[in-house]
């Protein structure tokens, strides 16, 4: 899990550690005796959300604590997370929104609402993101400014604009989103499935209407599921994964993850969970 990409050297860097420990101690694996139901969500949790890693995290073992919430959680959450371009029966199922983008929206609410756990396991699942989309030159710039975005738009396009905007907004008060953002967000994203698309012909008018709810579904889906989900992670203090647990983490995060990031982390979340 360890492999190691930075800007500066980073193994001399100071990770901040919080105050206190988990409210809600993770579950540990095969201790629920419903014949290994719960126990297989786990495993599955475990190389999906590790997206081909073997990761066992604190957030299936907490949610372990509610055996059926994490047997339904995890296709639930690779269904608008982790899928790409997923069909069936020739109808596209999930996956309308790049992974990339996607990671840039879940960091954005991790930084909006100063949740340490999803903002620093999805540093790191955004740096591997974008390498493999073979974008990590953008990585650095685009994850750094996302608190204060708005400062720093000459990283951006304007379809991560407008989105980051959304995002804010429905971080803090989704009555905030007005119809003419909602509007301008549809029209771009038309126009970048057509840039995507550009010369095969595949993609007609009423194709891309449909494709554009899609994909305004998913983002505030996304971006909704999130708001939730960081807010459960700090109620909860749920902890990253560290030396003695199945998985080091927190050795993977200090050693992979630019120092910038790490530090733009420290400041926005402190001590806190």
């Amino acid at each position: 899990m360890a492999t190691t990409i930075t800007s500066k050297e980073t193994k001399d860097v100071v990770h901040r550690m919080p105050k206190g420990s988990a409210r809600v101690p993770p579950r540990p694996i095969g201790s629920i005796p419903d014949k290994g139901v719960t126990a297989s969500a786990i495993a599955h949790a475990s190389w999906t959300w590790g997206q081909g890693t073997y990761f066992p995290s604190n957030l299936i073992k907490t949610m372990a604590h509610c055996p059926r919430l994490a047997q339904t959680e995890v296709d639930y959450a690779n269904a608008f997370i982790f899928d790409e371009s997923f069909h069936l029966n020739g109808v596209q199922q999930g996956g309308f929104i790049d992974r990339c983008l996607k990671e840039l929206l879940i960091n954005a609410v991790a930084a909006n609402n100063r949740c340490r756990y999803s903002l620093e396991h999805h540093s790191f699942i955004g740096l591997l993101t974008f390498r493999v989309a073979g974008r990590e030159q953008e990585y650095l710039d685009k994850f750094l400014h996302l608190h204060e975005f708005d400062q720093f738009q000459q990283y951006y396009t304007a379809l991560e604009l407008s989105v980051l905007v959304l995002t804010k907004k429905i971080c803090r008060d989704p009555h905030l989103v007005s119809d003419q953002e909602f509007q301008e967000l549809a029209r771009l994203l038309a126009a970048e499935n057509l840039r995507v698309r550009r010369g095969d012909g595949s993609l007609t008018d009423q194709d891309n209407d449909q494709l554009v709810n899609s994909q305004l579904v998913e983002i505030t889906w996304l971006v909704s599921h999130f708001c939730l989900l960081t807010r459960w992670f700090t109620v909860l203090q749920v902890e990253a994964e560290k030396k003695g647990d199945e998985v080091d983490f927190l050795e993977a995060y200090r050693t992979t993850v630019p120092r910038e990031i790490i530090e733009r982390n420290n400041d926005l979340i402190g001590d806190g969970y």
